[in-house]
């Protein structure tokens, strides 16, 4: 997986899981986003999504329905 993305943040290596909005923000600081109204979090889990909004994150839930959460992206990314 690591060598897919620029940055990873496993939360086993960092001692936090989601839904610790301290994960977010860890995540955040390694992207070097100072705004964080600039991610866009995509993840299945209610409470992923509510911790994330929450940090100021705009999220997508995706469940079983990928075609919404892919008009929803769309929507986001057209900010």
């Amino acid at each position: 997986m690591d060598e897919l993305f620029s940055q990873v943040v496993d939360s086993s290596r960092e001692g936090m899981r989601k839904p610790d909005p301290a994960i977010y923000h860890l995540t955040q600081e390694r992207l070097g986003v100072e705004d964080p109204a600039s991610i866009l979090f995509l993840d299945d889990a209610e409470g992923n999504i509510v911790a994330a909004r929450d940090v100021g994150w705009h999220t997508v839930q995706v469940e079983d329905d990928y075609q919404l959460a892919i008009t929803q992206v769309e929507s986001l990314l057209d900010l």
